[in-house]
């Protein structure tokens, strides 16, 4: 490139990368991967957003009212609806590298990555953490669970609240200095640092996918029931899925010359997996509004016999009531009508923390 620049060439006519099978560029009408991100995270932007607004719905018409696990589901999705915006911003730059001019890394484009990798991590803490708030809550009764969640979180916060300071160091320019290809070309040593974090955030999914399940598999609960309450922490395995992508895709980046393909691929997973992560934790209050509004079984029978259980006697060995289910339907219809109804209480009732016996 030096020596193009030398010649006088204008960076609008100049590659970033050589094309691999010596083809001449392509600037006006590339292959592009700007569609794909646009109706992906499109996608996932409204079903979080959809999600999270029937959480608050559900979660202010019932007795539970709104949590801590709420307003950081609410933070997480602001912040990522504000990062795709970005994103969406410069779709056009997620194009192979050797059809991408060098004058497409202007100032806008350093300070808009800036600005992106600045925002994901808070915005996958919050999310992470509003999930793990809530289990909290629902094995709350549990020390282990408490003490193992609570230092998962204290390392969650340092792994993403670390993104701040060290996009500042190595993508911000020094007082006095300009945002442009050369601020991007010194930002190459954050590339080691992304994989490490996506490696940490595999590692929280998988630990967050397993947390519950030793609490369930030890309840005094059928198979059935047993599998249909490990399920519903189950969900977030999507997460998980993208979440090892990302790792692929930010090692692939490191010495590959078509940085700005592989950047694409790399937003549709993160930005994935956040969405999901937000879904994932709204799922208990997407289940009591269906559970409140509709008299049809909204969960396979497995399922729904989970749901049934009540606050009315203590479950015998930490485990499910053994109310009759005549009874059960009757006072679930009772709290419906009442708006006392939360799904949560449920999932507490079946693992025995609903009276508050901490062990």
């Amino acid at each position: 490139m030096s020596s193009a620049l030398l010649a006088g060439i204008p960076l609008s006519e100049i590659p970033t990368a050589p094309n691999l099978d010596g083809s001449p560029p392509n600037f006006d009408d590339p292959e592009s991967l700007a569609t794909t991100i646009t109706a992906t995270l499109s996608v996932f932007a409204t079903l979080a957003t959809l999600s999270v607004a029937t959480r608050f719905y559900t979660n202010t018409t019932t007795k539970r009212g709104l949590g801590l696990d709420d307003w950081l589901s609410l933070c997480a999705l602001v912040l990522q609806l504000v990062s795709v915006g970005i994103v969406l911003s410069v779709r056009d730059m997620f194009r192979h590298a050797w059809n991408t001019p060098a004058s497409a890394y202007d100032s806008a484009f350093a300070k808009k990555t800036y600005a992106v990798g600045l925002l994901y991590g808070p915005a996958i803490f919050f999310a992470r953490t509003a999930i793990l708030v809530l289990q909290l809550r629902v094995f709350e009764c549990k020390k282990w669970f408490r003490r193992l969640s609570y230092g998962l979180i204290a390392l969650i916060a340092i792994v993403n609240w670390s993104s701040i300071p060290v996009w500042s160091v190595l993508c911000a320019p020094r007082l006095g200095g300009a945002w442009d290809l050369e601020l991007l070309i010194e930002c190459v040593p954050l590339s080691y640092y992304s994989v490490v974090v996506a490696a940490m955030g595999t590692f929280f999914d998988i630990v967050m996918l397993i947390l519950p399940q030793p609490i369930i598999w030890s309840l005094n609960l059928s198979l059935k029931r047993k599998v249909g309450l490990a399920l519903t922490f189950m969900i977030g395995v999507i997460a998980t899925i993208a979440s090892a992508l990302n790792i692929y895709y930010r090692i692939m980046g490191i010495d590959s010359v078509d940085v700005t393909w592989d950047m694409g691929n790399s937003l549709i997973t993160v930005f994935v997996e956040a969405y999901v992560i937000i879904i994932v934790g709204c799922v208990p209050a997407l289940a009591t509004l269906w559970k409140g509004t509709s008299t049809e079984p909204a969960l396979p029978i497995s399922m729904r016999s989970l749901f049934y259980s009540t606050r009315r006697g203590r479950p015998r060995s930490g485990g499910y009531s053994k109310q009759d289910p005549e009874q059960r339907n009757h006072e679930t219809s009772q709290a419906r009508s009442s708006g006392q109804y939360d799904m949560t209480d449920s999932y507490k009732s079946v693992v025995g923390c609903d009276e508050r016996n901490f062990v």
